[in-house]
């Protein structure tokens, strides 16, 4: 077969040429046009990646800030009792010994401390102003509190209940002739 030059061939192939040419120019732009998006795609997705990171971040941060609050409702002190007994003495008293430990990382307050019989309360805040409150603990902190407390009201105190700024209470009860003692 003799090659003509494109001038020469009929008119119908001379479209079919160019609507060659003009199919594959298509095409290559089409690719062009892909590649450009499955870039973007790939930067799209690079970017996703980086944001899930930071929101992975964010769900460490607050479940940590979550679990700061959750323990913000649970007790933070631990709390230790000795009853000393001056039997004969001449003001007929006892002294009671507190030990409050703080087990937060953050500071606390014993705010009120009353003693009761049987739920009901004998003596009001700071049992007679004997006790100076409000008594604060440092983070993973001691104090130690004692107070004489009346021979008549130490045998009907069945316990000593312990608020703290937080509203957590604590009850201490009372165990004649104990020893150190802890209490939750």
């Amino acid at each position: 077969m003799e090659k003509k030059a494109f001038w020469e061939v009929p008119w119908y192939t001379k479209l079919k040429y160019i609507a060659e040419i003009i199919a594959i120019v298509g095409g290559l732009y089409l690719i062009y046009l892909n590649v450009g998006q499955l870039r973007l795609n790939e930067k799209q997705l690079k970017l996703s990646e980086d944001q899930l990171k930071l929101n992975i971040d964010q769900l460490k941060i607050l479940s940590d800030s979550l679990n700061l609050e959750i323990s913000k409702g649970k007790a933070h002190l631990e709390v230790w009792q000795r009853n000393a007994f001056f039997l004969g003495s001449p003001d007929d008293r006892a002294i009671i010994y507190l030990i409050f430990r703080n087990l937060s990382h953050r500071p606390t307050a014993i705010i009120d401390i009353y003693v009761r019989k049987k739920g009901i309360i004998i003596e009001g805040r700071g049992y007679k102003g004997r006790i100076k409150l409000p008594i604060k603990i440092e983070p993973w902190g001691i104090e130690e509190v004692n107070f004489r407390i009346e021979k008549r009201e130490e045998m009907n105190m069945t316990d000593i209940l312990i608020r703290d700024i937080e509203d957590n209470e604590i009850v201490v009860i009372r165990k004649p002739g104990q020893t150190w003692t802890k209490t939750k």
